[in-house]
């Protein structure tokens, strides 16, 4: 859905999992947000085969604005998978990747008012610039478990991995042109990313717990292993 091919300076990839009832306010947000810095900007939000009726939400507001474009997956791949397809059609100078949950209080667990200093970061030359989280408020199984996770991952690719660091950031266009042409099946977004060498640097954002109180909408059950896109 309105795949033109006119460049812009900013584009917003999210991979869209049980996120129906957060899509109407992460989208007032993101084009209150994005007005300050440019016209020029697109959403991409990416439906992840969501068990919710997400896409047709991302259908109706497709069909009444440009700036939006939805992107349909023909099964549950998985988050990482999600993002890659939305980076293929991504048209921005920069790319913004961020997820959909929505925090307390209606905040989001990635806050679009956290682009701005992003971009000002990004203009300095850095080609990636991560969202790193200084406080993290998860309950203590969360915690424990991000803890596993990271040791595990860090013993079986020999890569040292920060916890405060997600997918959440702004890239530049020549270093997602470079990700596209990467053919690994395994899609490992920040692994990915930071293999490819270019300059990486971090600021620093708050994390909130989710409205619901309960954790992400991706877990390890709604994100199996998939073969390509």
């Amino acid at each position: 859905m309105n795949m033109e091919q006119k460049k812009k300076d900013i584009s917003i990839v999210i991979p869209e999992y049980c996120g129906e009832s957060m899509l109407a306010e992460l989208l007032k947000r993101l084009h209150t947000t994005l007005q300050t810095l440019t016209d020029s900007y697109e959403i991409i939000l990416v439906n992840d085969c969501s068990p919710d009726n997400v896409w047709e939400g991302i259908r109706q507001v497709c069909a009444v604005d440009k700036r939006v474009v939805g992107l349909n997956l023909s099964r549950n791949f998985g988050e990482h998978y999600a993002i890659s397809a939305g980076l293929r059609y991504a048209k921005g100078e920069h790319i913004v990747v961020m997820d959909c949950d929505l925090q307390k209080d209606c905040d989001l667990q990635n806050r679009p008012e956290d682009i701005p200093a992003l971009f000002k970061k990004a203009q300095e030359g850095w080609d990636v610039v991560h969202a790193r989280r200084v406080h993290k408020r998860f309950g203590f199984w969360k915690r424990m478990s991000s803890k596993a996770f990271h040791a595990v991952y860090d013993w079986m690719t020999g890569h040292q991995s920060d916890p405060s660091i997600a997918e959440f950031g702004i890239y530049s266009a020549r270093i997602i042109r470079e990700y596209n042409k990467l053919g690994e099946v395994a899609r490992s977004f920040n692994f990915l990313i930071e293999y490819l060498g270019f300059r990486v640097t971090a600021i620093d954002v708050e994390h909130d717990s989710r409205a619901d109180g309960g954790g992400s909408s991706y877990t390890l059950q709604s994100s199996p292993t998939a073969h390509g896109l």
